[in-house]
């Protein structure tokens, strides 16, 4: 994803987040061989959305690779581990 490659992935817990924020890469459960099959020959028949899975997965690490945004994610968690305790 970081460098701009269109991903599959199996789908696991923490997919949800990347899916909420953006279209990021195709998704299958896991054991269904023949989705993610399906998912790779999409993409490469299927130019366009090669192209948008690109640019949002670069959008995304770009953005999270930020060092303002690493600092804001860090005091985030720190802040939600002491409200907590």
């Amino acid at each position: 994803m970081s460098v701009g490659i269109p991903v599959v992935s199996a789908f696991n817990g923490g997919m949800g987040i990347k899916l909420k924020m953006k279209r990021l890469f195709c998704f299958f459960f896991p054991c269904e061989f023949e989705v993610c099959a399906f998912q790779i020959i999409r993409i490469l028949e299927n130019r366009e959305l090669g192209l948008k899975l690109f640019v949002n997965s670069r959008h995304f690490v770009l953005k999270r690779n930020e060092l303002k945004e690493i600092h804001k994610n860090q005091v985030g968690i720190y802040i939600e581990i002491i409200n907590e305790i």
